[in-house]
């Protein structure tokens, strides 16, 4: 019989006392339950990368199970962070998936959003207007959507908030900035590989969430064997994803014999994607969405 582990961590940081920790703990416990697996939830530094001066050390965290022998029990270690909400059709299928290693879904920064759908149809307007409340936001289309965007609100909630789709007034504005964005996440991922004298194109490059971890025991011994001590990680200073995301994928870019395997979109799905599909057994509410934990509580009891 296998024996499996579902796991979340919290120490201090900018999200640890966030209202959503609660339900998400809670959640993800019941979850753990319901398909007989061992729950843990971390709150005590162990790693410390602070010590080496990372930008976000407290992600680093979440790798705990490199150095913890006590992970090396379990055939299957999932982890999932406090801003993830099982669904009511998650189920142990997860621990039958065939991976080797690792599993975690990939961000497709090369993929080009022009023709995405008309975002206006899959939001919830009346969410994501108070997540955008701003009395002193401009009343012109043209001048708004700029402005949210300067003050870091997430592209396709402003065009949910405003109604954004497409042959809009302001859907080339709106384009203009997703390519934008994707070019300054493009740049900052190939200047952190580039520390490391990696060159991936614009197209060919992988980055992966840690949001949901699926780790076998094979893995985790793997990544032991392979994966550098964090005292020589070269963390690109500029890079403003400089956290645990930045040392895995570069270390699964550097060692090829490391495989990390695409986990499927049911068990890794961004609530910034919109609503739900029926078939979504795991939704991790990434960015200003997880403020909709709380009010949906769709999930759980």
């Amino acid at each position: 019989m296998i024996k499996t582990l579902v796991w979340q961590c919290n120490v201090p940081g900018p999200t640890s006392e966030h209202i959503s920790i609660e339900c998400s703990t809670k959640n993800v416990k019941e979850f753990a339950s319901k398909v007989g697996a061992d729950y843990l939830y971390t709150q005590d530094i162990y790693v410390n990368a602070k010590q080496y001066q990372f930008a976000r050390p407290e992600t680093y965290e979440k790798l705990r199970l490199l150095w913890d022998d006590n992970f090396l029990k379990y055939d299957y270690v999932l982890y999932v962070d406090t801003d993830v909400m099982f669904t009511e059709k998650a189920d142990n299928e997860i621990f039958k998936l065939p991976i080797k290693h690792l599993a975690m879904r990939k961000l497709e920064h090369g993929k080009n959003r022009s023709k995405r759908r008309d975002v206006s149809k899959n939001y919830n307007k009346e969410k994501a207007s108070l997540l955008l409340e701003d009395k002193a936001a401009p009343t012109n289309k043209v001048k708004s959507i700029e402005y949210f965007y300067e003050r870091g609100i997430d592209l396709d909630q402003i065009a949910a908030f405003m109604g954004i789709g497409n042959g809009d007034e302001v859907w080339k504005i709106y384009q203009d900035l997703l390519k934008k964005k994707k070019a300054a996440s493009i740049s900052g991922i190939k200047e952190h590989f580039s520390v490391y004298g990696l060159s991936p194109t614009d197209t060919n490059i992988q980055w992966y969430n840690t949001g949901v971890m699926l780790w076998t025991r094979a893995g985790i011994e793997a990544a032991r064997e392979c994966f550098m001590p964090l005292s020589k990680h070269k963390v690109s200073r500029t890079f403003t994803l400089a956290s645990d995301e930045t040392y895995t994928n570069a270390m699964i870019m550097l060692n090829p014999n490391f495989i990390c395997e695409e986990l499927p979109t049911v068990w890794h799905y961004s609530r910034k994607n919109g609503p739900p599909p029926d078939e979504i057994k795991c939704i991790h509410y990434l960015g200003n969405t997880r403020n909709w934990i709380t009010s949906e509580n769709a999930y759980g009891s």
